[in-house]
């Protein structure tokens, strides 16, 4: 107050009076009072006398920005002040020190990089605060994937013991995996375990354990991931830890071992994200086993929420038999897709399981049981499964003489198939399958049938219209019988034709029409045909 009084303080006045409002604003600083801090700086930067304190109101004006979160202007003041002041203050340090966090803060980590490295040249004291630059720095490169350069940044915070290296070890291990030293992360993994790590011992021994999964060394995952639940019951991963030791039993077939693991979250907290997670996994245990009904007790029995609807239990019902018939145990997946016929007649997944069952039975030499699951997937409304099984059902049934039902198959696949080419190879079947039958009723059907299709052969329609008339003439139906010999007759040179010339021929005669089934006579005899 004294100096401000003065009319016309001079110079040395006037720095004792710049280097006064500068140290009020650093007591300021020191107490929390930002805004007082503040002004005073702002104060001292106006006086503006000393270039030193000028460049040093930069430094702490930048430094309180950064206690209040304003990173943006923190940098711009840490800038001002580097481009202004000497590199041999420890201030210049520390401002590239407290620039990098700046930086970090705002998720730009080149710049982050470039800070800690300047101030990792400058200051080589070997404290706190060069272990934590190379550990920030470290950090720079891992969030940039500079992974190798990250492993050195971390193994220079590691070299200086002190209490950083922990974490630094930490991260050099797991630097390590992702620059795909894999051997090199276990080992460091592993040398962790025989040392004290502080905070980090257990991020260690579960991520080792985790490391050993991923390379599906199920067997060392799990004595790494055991010992860890039991050494760390109050760490954040032991919920993660019993999941992975629920699928890492799982993977090895333990699949009671794998429950153990996940009843302890489930038991714990059954309402939990992780008991969801859990129950999840305990399901596709049962149904891997096949019972899905236990899987049901077991969530009603924990309180664990579950979806206990038809539909879901429908659904994993299916799975369950399905999962079975996937991996080829053909015996085991006949009961399990019975089973879910016979529980859900209705169910969503019937023509799956119908389709699955058909291919057991044929896989097992059970051609009944076969032949009666294909009729029932064949009769249901057009889906997936409709064209190959109803063509499966027709050569099946053919081949083993069962006409009657081949002959509906085969009518049947005409009616789905997409082609000119196929409809015409499945009428061939439906009409030898009737003709095989010997039913003379069901050829008269077919006959007619056959005689509406647009994709039908000419010499099998030829066939079936000679064979109803043969059953005409059989019932003595003549006039009948005649008209299609008739038709047919006007090409002898295949034997309907030429037999249907015959029976023409033979009608006329019994007739006593001898003139003229005489001419007919010669005009077969003459004719270019090896059935004259």
């Amino acid at each position: 107050k004294a100096i401000k009084a003065f009319p016309n303080p001079d110079g040395t006045q006037r720095a004792a009076l710049q280097k006064i409002a500068y140290f009020n604003g650093l007591e300021a600083f020191v107490a929390g009072d930002y805004d007082k801090a503040k002004s005073k700086l702002d104060e001292a930067q106006k006086i503006g006398v000393s270039p030193k304190y000028n460049a040093l109101c930069l430094f702490w004006l930048g430094e309180i920005e950064y206690k209040q979160g304003n990173f943006a202007q923190a940098i711009n003041y840490y800038d001002y002040y580097l481009r202004r002041a000497p590199k041999t203050e420890n201030e210049y340090k520390m401002a590239l020190y407290n620039l990098g966090y700046a930086h970090f803060e705002q998720s730009n980590m080149a710049k982050s990089q470039k800070a800690f490295e300047g101030f990792i040249w400058l200051y080589k004291t070997a404290d706190r605060y060069r272990a934590d630059a190379y550990n920030r720095l470290g950090d720079a490169q891992y969030s940039q994937r500079k992974y190798a350069d990250a492993v050195k940044s971390y193994e220079g915070a590691v070299s200086l013991g002190t209490a950083e290296q922990d974490y630094a070890k930490y991260q050099r291990a797991i630097s390590l995996g992702l620059a795909g030293k894999t051997t090199a992360k276990i080992g460091a993994l592993r040398q962790m375990q025989g040392e004290d790590c502080g905070d980090y011992n257990d991020d260690a021994a579960y991520e080792l354990g985790r490391t050993y999964v991923s390379l599906g060394r199920y067997s060392d995952g799990a004595t790494v991931l055991e010992k860890f639940v039991d050494d760390y019951p109050q760490s954040p991963f032991h919920t993660p830890a019993l999941l992975d030791l629920g699928l890492v039993h799982f993977n090895l077939g333990n699949s009671d071992r794998s429950l153990h693991f996940y009843d302890k979250i489930i038991s714990a907290a059954p309402q939990s994200a992780a008991a969801k997670d859990a129950i999840q996994s305990v399901r596709e245990i049962y149904v891997s086993k096949g019972d899905i009904n236990a899987y049901f007790a077991y969530a009603e029995r924990t309180g664990a929420v579950v979806d206990t609807s038809l539909m879901a239990r429908d659904s994993l019902s299916f799975r369950a038999a399905q999962n079975i018939y996937l991996a080829n145990r053909v015996n085991d997946a006949i009961p399990h897709l019975k089973n879910y016929l016979k529980d859900y007649p209705k169910g969503y997944y019937t023509n799956d399981a119908l389709y699955y069952l058909s291919d057991c039975y044929l896989k097992s030499d059970s051609l009944d049981s076969a032949i009666a699951s294909l009729k029932l997937l064949s009769e249901q409304p057009t889906n997936q499964y409709t064209t190959p099984v109803v063509e499966k059902l027709a050569n099946l049934t053919f081949e083993h003489k069962m006409y009657d039902e081949s002959a509906v198959a085969y009518r049947r696949l005409y009616t789905v198939v997409d082609n000119a080419a196929a409809r015409t190879d499945a009428a061939n079947g439906y009409a030898e399958s009737v003709l095989l039958s010997k039913d003379d009723e069901a050829l008269l059907v077919m006959a007619g049938d056959l005689d509406s299709l647009a994709d039908v052969d000419a010499t099998m329609l030829r066939r079936v219209r000679f064979a109803k008339a043969k059953v005409h003439a059989s019932r003595s139906e003549m006039e009948e019988a005649a008209k299609i010999y008739e038709a047919l007759s006007t090409d002898v040179s295949n034997v309907e034709g030429a037999e249907s010339a015959y029976r023409i021929i033979e009608r006329l005669f019994a007739e006593g029409k001898y003139e003229e089934s005489e001419k007919k006579i010669y005009n077969l005899a003459d004719s270019k045909t090896p059935h004259s």
